[in-house]
């Protein structure tokens, strides 16, 4: 005999308490199979993490590879000059002409290669270089590049949309704003959507497109989004962030163009205080406020107020930007415009060749600031005198601003209502009716607040047209509200001093005058006396019927 193994007591236990062991049995069967379970489910949960974590990092990877690969292509388009292209264009075309004359069978003696070579040279540059430039990089750039954008990034739209702003912005640059629009849609779309309307990069196209309508001419439809971005930049990124204050020069601009020149002083001045204090004198976005505050205190005819800032943002320029840079070249015609107005006719001279020069050579024929510098240094022509080499820049002007913007556009309207102008200090009344008769809905439209001068500029010269084509009542008739109108809008849009608003008024006793003598006992011989007594005190008003 032996003492009982633990084997069989614990038979004998199982025996007497069947149910129970059972049930035990049970239970530990559950917390097995249930600690199986979990052991399982955490295995998947930390694969599931790990291959999570794995996605992740490729995700990120991934992005930030498509990133690298937006802001190199970015990159690359942004730095593409044409005319640094035209001249290697250029140079590159007449080096292989001398080449190909030097290797011709049979082969072309020295003395005449030079001959050829200097003949072709010359008639090459009959030829705006920096025009094929823009063609050639349009289309073997530009469009490929769409199409990439297209096939490429149909499932990266973060990225499709930032490639998209790149060329919408290089178009702009460019000119070509129809060009731009399309691709400008489709990248703030497409940024709203997917980043929100608050993400710096949707405010950047908010900013985009405000800008684009703006050079359409676009400026009611405009607004809307230059006031957006800067109510979510001062929120988002405070007053004092270079983007917020990028967007106040924006509205600056709107402004401006809009004729509400004190509402735009205000964002002007805030825009300059926070640039020389944050960016410092010389930084490229201080200048741009600098020649902001040239331009609204210039055309609210604070001419001496605004000279400084002319000449530093054009002196800072073109030490720090360069001579061919764009907002060098705008400064050069700021300049000009504003020795035109305080009479300097002379000192004017030089700046406005020089800024068509510039502008044909950096921007190309077609780029409507070339077309601004031209048809200014028509205006300046005019009023020298030189009315015969004046009409030739007012044309291509016209034909251009016509051909690239549309005639609704408010540069082409400026220059109908200039060359009606020259027209009719040149005696050509019939010509000044037919070009500003269809303009005059438009530019009712588009011309308002400060810029109602254009307006009454094209006014007072249909005035003078149609009384210039001889004694007609109710052709007179016509003249005289035109010629009213033009007064009154002179004298909100210029003040009662300005030489424009006096040059009304003496049209007004000059037309009254002639209306006398056509027709004598009527009253218009006390109405010519009234607006010569306007001209000589400098008043601006006079009993009007």
């Amino acid at each position: 005999a032996a003492p009982p193994s633990q084997s069989y007591r614990f038979k004998k236990i199982v025996l007497r308490h069947k149910g129970l062991v059972t049930a035990v049995a049970a239970v530990a069967a559950a917390l097995l199979i249930g600690v199986a379970a979990f052991a399982w489910q955490a295995t998947v949960a930390r694969d599931q993490r790990d291959r999570a974590i794995k996605a992740e990092g490729e995700a990120t990877a991934r992005a930030d590879e498509l990133k690298l690969v937006s802001d190199f292509q970015a990159g690359m388009l942004s730095r593409i000059s044409p005319p640094q292209a035209g001249d290697e264009l250029s140079a590159d075309v007449t080096a292989k002409f001398a080449e190909a004359l030097a290797d011709a069978d049979p082969p072309v003696p020295e003395i005449e290669r030079s001959a050829l070579v200097e003949s072709f040279t010359d008639q090459w540059n009959r030829v705006n270089s920096t025009n094929v430039a823009l063609g050639l990089i349009d289309r073997t750039i530009f469009k490929p590049a769409i199409e990439t954008i297209d096939t490429q990034f149909a499932n990266q739209p973060v990225v499709d949309a930032a490639l998209r702003q790149v060329l919408a912005t290089q178009y702009f640059q460019l000119g070509m704003y129809d060009a731009a629009m399309p691709l400008q849609e489709r990248g703030l779309e497409t940024r709203r959507r997917v980043l929100g309307d608050d993400h710096p990069d949707t405010l950047t196209s908010i900013q985009e497109m405000a800008v684009l309508l703006r050079g359409q001419g676009k400026l009611d439809e405009a607004e809307p989004y230059f006031r957006e971005v800067l109510e979510r930049r001062r929120r988002v990124l405070g007053d004092e962030h270079p983007d917020t204050v990028h967007s106040m020069s924006g509205m600056d601009f709107l402004l401006q163009g809009q004729g509400k020149l004190a509402e735009a002083e205000v964002y002007s001045r805030e825009a300059l205080e926070i640039r020389r204090r944050v960016l410092g004198d010389e930084d490229i976005y201080t200048l741009l406020s600098i020649s902001n505050m040239c331009t609204v205190l210039m055309y609210q005819g604070k001419l001496d107020e605004a000279e400084p800032y002319c000449r530093e943002a054009l002196e800072t320029r073109r030490r720090v930007m360069g001579e061919f840079a764009a907002d060098t070249i705008i400064s050069i015609n700021t300049l000009a415009y504003l020795l035109t107005e305080q009479g300097k006719l002379d000192e004017a001279e030089p700046y406005r060749y020089e800024a068509v020069e510039k502008s044909r050579r950096a921007l190309g024929d077609e780029h409507p600031d070339t077309m601004i510098a031209v048809s200014n240094l028509g205006y300046l022509l005019k009023e020298q005198g030189k009315l015969a080499e004046a009409e030739p820049h007012y044309r291509e002007a016209l034909q251009t601003f016509t051909h690239v913007l549309g005639e609704g556009h408010p540069y082409t309207l400026m220059t109908v209502g200039n060359l009606a102008w020259l027209f009719e200090v040149q005696g050509r009344h019939a010509e000044v009716i037919e070009l500003l008769g269809p303009a005059e809905p438009a530019m009712r439209a588009t011309f308002s607040g400060a810029n109602a001068r254009v307006l009454a500029r094209a006014l007072m010269n249909l005035g003078l047209a149609r009384a210039g084509l001889g004694f007609n009542a109710a052709r007179f008739a016509v003249a005289e509200k035109n010629l009213l109108e033009a007064h009154e809008l002179f004298v909100a849009s210029r003040g009662e001093e300005h030489r424009d608003t006096r040059g009304c008024a003496l049209a007004l006793a000059d037309f009254y005058e002639r209306w006398a003598k056509t027709a004598p006992g009527e009253g218009h011989e006390a109405q010519a006396a009234e607006w010569k007594a306007v001209v000589n005190t400098g008043g601006g008003s006079a009993e009007q019927p």
